[in-house]
This record gives C-alpha cells, structure tokens and sequence, in this order.
C-alpha cells in the first residue's frame, strides 16, 4: 500500500469518526438504517434476548474490540497491499453493522404509579400527577 492511500484512508476515517455535521449525518443516517432493519426482523419474529441486552451492555468494548483486531491484522500482515486494507476496513465496518444490528435495549419507557407512561411533562397521568400538576 503506497503511502498516498494509506493517508487518504486514514484522513477518511478521522473524518468520519469526527464532529463534523457530514460525519454526524453519516454516522446517524447509519445507525437508524440498521435499526429499522432490525425493528422489521423483530416485528418478523427476531428474538435478540440475552444476547441483545449483553451487546447493549458491552456495545463500547465490542467496538473497541473490533478496532484491535483490525489493527493487529494490519501490524501484523508483513505486507499489507491496498486490498488489505480495503477487505479489512470493509470487515470492520460489516463488524460495526453488526454490534448495530445486534444492539437491543429491551427497557420501555418507565411506567409511573398506576401503570400508566409518564406524560409529556415526565410526571404520571394518573392521579398523583394530576394533583402535581394542579
């Protein structure tokens, strides 16, 4: 891999993993793609269980994880061509879609006395809330 690409691939990735308001576009328009996806499996049957709360749990050390892996299959590879680089990228963003698909917060809004949802101004509609509320 010459040193051009492996700079462009680099610059890209700093990018995206940025502030900026494209790379948060990006990165959001992403994230709600794959959990539409996985929103569809679910209401199709998909049961994600312990193995969606233990993603959602450890969602930040699975990623890192991910991160090493391709960073060790890099340092390690004794000469890593642009095609090595570019399956690794692809494999650590196919990586990343998966934590993202596998990701499931089973906790619903929480429910306030009587077993009603909070209203909009997060107290209970029930009839402590509409005395607070008075």
């Amino acid at each position: 891999m010459t040193d051009g690409s492996r700079q462009r691939s680099t610059a890209l990735g700093a990018f995206l993993a940025g502030p900026s308001r494209i790379a948060v576009l990006t990165r959001t328009g992403c994230r709600r793609s794959i959990g539409a996806l996985r929103g569809v499996a679910t209401s199709a049957g998909l049961r994600l269980g312990a193995v969606g709360r233990f993603v959602h749990r450890f969602k930040h050390w699975i990623g890192v994880a991910v991160l090493v892996v391709a960073a060790i299959v890099l340092f390690i590879w004794s000469y890593p061509t642009t095609a090595v680089v570019v399956w690794t990228a692809v494999l650590t963003l196919v990586g990343f879609a998966i934590r993202e698909f596998l990701d499931y917060d089973h906790t619903g809004p929480s429910t306030g006395p009587g077993g009603s949802s909070p209203g909009p101004g997060g107290s209970s509609t029930g009839p402590e809330g509409r005395a607070a509320a008075l």
